[in-house]
């Protein structure tokens, strides 16, 4: 992408492209990634070119479709990796990765 962010998704809602991974970071609340009802752990996996230092997170549920919300989220960078609980709004902060 032109933000130096790749996306992969494990799935994506019967492979229909108006609900790929591309959806989750358009910026456009009113398109959603959904993964496919048989994806028992879905999964997206974010890309930035470059190192970053990251120490929050935010996730916001789409207008429509309606989707469930996501609680909690698995942050990975390199051999690490932790479980970050998401506020009410989507938000969580942690030790920089």
């Amino acid at each position: 992408s032109d933000r130096g962010l790749a996306i992969e998704a494990t799935s994506w809602l019967s492979g229909d492209p108006a609900v790929d991974a591309v959806a989750a970071i358009d910026g456009d609340r009113s398109t959603a990634w959904i993964a496919d009802v048989g994806d028992r752990a879905p999964a997206l996996r974010l890309r930035w070119t470059g190192q970053r230092r990251n120490d929050q997170i935010r996730l916001l549920a789409a207008e429509q479709p309606v989707a469930s919300k996501p609680l909690v989220t698995e942050l990975r960078a390199g051999t690490a990796k932790r479980l970050v609980r998401l506020s009410a709004d989507g938000r969580a902060r942690f030790a920089p990765v």
